[in-house]
């Protein structure tokens, strides 16, 4: 027996202790404002307890070794960029090197707890969707009934003034795009668990209606379309896998109808839906293609290794390009791949894809119920329809991306080992 077993056997299994860490430090990281708070769990319980698993042999990385080695050979790559390609000083490029090996122990985390979450669906599917309620009601009724320039007025550090009417509050959700990105990741990791039961029942699709509610309220007053957009892509992808699978509850579609006209109410209390969707609709593209357009021509400069992922954006020839369109300094792409292209050139670009190619691929053959898969390929699309029109980076320090990128990949990753996914859902 080693010593992780002991300490096992004696208090808490490390899956307990890493999933605890994980969830805790999103939670944190979007009810309150001080970052060091949240990052504290990730370095007290994830990091170490993933590096005790990984010591310890908890995980056999034989099982679809191909993903694991571009994985790891993407990371390095990453850490190479960092230290050869980037103009940056040396601090930075020292810490973008660190999160290299940060982002694989968090993935690793994921991966380890992923079964786990699991093997207990009926508890972690409630936690994940207790957590969005209450971080969304949280945000929505402190943003409109106390409001940032009363908790400027206070601490200016604590919340950030810029959005105007756009639902922006503490922590991740200082931020209107990645913030409820945030959420909507979580959210969807929540439904994900929840449609693996074998069964449901009247109440704990009450909790789904109820989290469902306030996301969706969360999403429209954050006005961001691309969240927006995820969720609801999303909720209807699940609305219809459930219906499938569990087609003898006839009340799922009618609790399903009340909830989207019970956010719809709800959402009309503070803002008037009919013109705040005019609104959104006038906002056009939002200048994406015009950026996207310049971003890709100016990347060119560097087609195959990038401009180094340490460099900061708006240093870059594509940096440069877009300030002298826009008038104003952008720290990324607004879209994962292109910004992936732009730093890390066609091969950070490739191995990326190459590893969401044999993610699917061998989600597709893995032998499992075809709706089980479903839900899976759902929260792969989710992370890609969340990525699509705003900058996230395939390293970084403890953050949003993570939660948007790395989270649910991982999670779908850590399922693949399971011969018959179904079989391992707590009954």
């Amino acid at each position: 027996m080693n010593s992780l077993e002991r300490f096992e056997n004696r208090f808490v299994s490390s899956e307990f202790l890493i999933s605890t860490g994980i969830l805790l430090f999103f939670f944190l990281s979007l009810v309150q404002p001080w970052n060091g708070v949240s990052k504290a769990f990730i370095m007290a319980l994830v990091v170490p307890f993933a590096l005790w698993s990984l010591i310890s042999k908890r995980i056999d990385l034989k099982e679809n070794l191909m993903i694991w080695v571009i994985f790891i050979l993407l990371l390095v790559y990453l850490a190479i960029s960092s230290l050869v390609f980037s103009e940056a000083e040396p601090r930075q490029i020292k810490r973008h090197v660190k999160w290299c090996f940060e982002v694989f122990l968090f993935c690793v985390a994921v991966f380890i707890v992923s079964q786990y979450w699991l093997s207990k669906a009926n508890v972690y599917s409630n936690i994940f969707l207790i957590l969005v309620l209450i971080v969304s009601i949280w945000a929505v009724l402190g943003f409109h009934f106390i409001g940032v320039k009363a908790v400027s007025a206070y601490d200016p550090d604590l919340v950030k003034l810029r959005y105007g009417a756009r639902l922006s509050w503490f922590g991740f959700l200082s931020h209107p795009i990645q913030g409820p990105s945030v959420v909507v990741s979580l959210y969807t990791i929540g439904i994900a668990l929840y449609l693996h039961r074998s069964a449901v029942s009247f109440r704990s699709s009450l909790l789904v209606i109820l989290s469902f509610v306030s996301v969706f309220v969360l999403c429209f007053m954050s006005g961001s379309r691309g969240p927006i957009g995820a969720f609801l892509v999303v909720s209807v992808l699940f609305f219809f896998i459930a219906c499938f699978k569990y087609s003898r509850n006839f009340w799922m579609p009618v609790l399903v109808f009340i909830g989207v006209l019970v956010a719809v109410l709800i959402l009309n209390e503070f803002r008037e839906v009919s013109s705040y969707l005019e609104s959104l609709i006038s906002r056009g593209d939002s200048h994406r293609l015009k950026l996207w357009s310049a971003v890709y021509d100016a990347s060119w400069a560097h087609p195959m290794i990038g401009f180094g992922v340490a460099t900061d954006f708006d240093l870059t020839v594509a940096g440069k390009a877009l300030h002298g369109i826009f008038g104003r300094d952008m720290s990324h792409s607004h879209n994962i791949f292109l910004h992936a292209f732009s730093m890390t050139g066609f091969i950070g670009l490739g191995m990326f894809l190459l590893f969401l190619f044999l993610l699917a691929l061998s989600l597709l053959m893995i032998k499992a119920p075809v709706l089980e898969k479903m839900v899976l390929l759902v929260v792969i699309f989710s992370m890609l329809l969340l990525t699509a029109t705003e900058g996230y980076r395939l390293v970084s320090s403890p953050g949003e991306d993570w939660g948007v990128v790395w989270q649910p990949l991982f999670f779908v990753f850590g399922l693949l080992g399971l011969k018959k996914i179904d079989e391992q859902s707590e009954k």
